[in-house]
């Protein structure tokens, strides 16, 4: 058709969106995961959907307790939250993480009933069991596990210093808060002499943070090819966030990327008399 205006001789596509937290099966924890996202979409291939939409599923940060998917740490880097742990590689062969997730098994078949699932148990085992299962990673015997390391190797490699600052971030995170401006002022560089001290120091931890960016990129992108696979012209669709917290990894890494003392954001309209401020 004419510029700006859609062929009315092309095909249609239709899709669904959904709050991924939201397809929470009995096994994801109280909290809908990649592997939900997967069998979702293959459930709407199923029935003509072309796309499934989600929201936002940066990474929120492993400090941070909030839970809104807009107001992420940074937006270069996945949410570990919605891992589907008992899918990743290493979990046949990792009895801590395992038993972790047995014994949550009662709270988790609650929680898929409930109507907002239960974030609070998932969080509550996220860390712990990515831990146990870095560590299975890590001891893998055979050509299975060096091959396994050495792929992870090449994707650490190829992200450059973008994914490990990321990486950096969390460890940094964890240790002294969510949010950089309140750390001591020789961490506020990413590139300063403290952060690399850290860094040497702590390079087990950095691994760990990368391992659950390896698994969840991994996790995605089967879920794209199970939704293509089951006959979706366009498969997944994924929302991004307008800003990123102040405090967070995004703003931390690459400062000069960012102004301060600014925000966008919207003005008061009927759903939102005050307002909306998007960082």
């Amino acid at each position: 058709g004419e510029a700006g205006h859609p062929d009315a001789e092309a095909p249609r596509i239709g899709g669904v969106t959904a709050a991924l937290w939201g397809l929470v099966s009995p096994r994801s924890l109280g909290r809908g995961d990649y592997e939900d996202l997967a069998v979702a979409a293959e459930s709407l291939a199923g029935a003509g959907a072309d796309f499934l939409g989600i929201n936002p599923v940066h990474d929120r940060g492993a400090a941070h307790g909030g839970l809104s998917p807009y107001s992420p740490s940074s937006r270069r880097a996945f949410d570990a939250a919605h891992l589907a742990l008992d899918r990743t590689p290493e979990f046949t062969a990792c009895p801590a993480a395992q038993a972790l997730l047995a014994e949550a098994g009662p709270e988790a078949a609650a929680a898929a009933g409930a109507e907002f699932g239960a974030a609070e148990l998932k969080a509550r085992l996220v860390l712990p069991a990515l831990r146990a299962l870095h560590a299975a990673f890590e001891a893998r015997p055979g050509a299975t596990g060096a091959a396994r390391r050495a792929a992870f190797a090449d994707w650490l490699a190829a992200g450059g210093e973008t994914r490990r600052r990321h990486a950096l971030f969390e460890a940094l995170s964890l240790r002294h808060g969510e949010d950089w401006r309140r750390w001591p002022a020789a961490l506020h560089d990413p590139a300063g002499p403290a952060a690399a001290a850290f860094a040497a120091a702590e390079g087990a931890e950095l691994r760990l943070h990368a391992f659950a960016q390896w698994l969840a990129e991994a996790q995605i992108a089967e879920a794209q090819a199970r939704a293509r696979a089951a006959g979706m012209a366009v498969g997944l669709y994924l929302d991004i966030a307008v800003g990123v917290r102040p405090g967070g990894g995004e703003v931390w890494a690459e400062p000069r990327a960012f102004a301060r003392g600014v925000s966008l954001g919207a003005p008061p309209d009927m759903m939102n008399a005050q307002g909306q401020v998007w960082g």
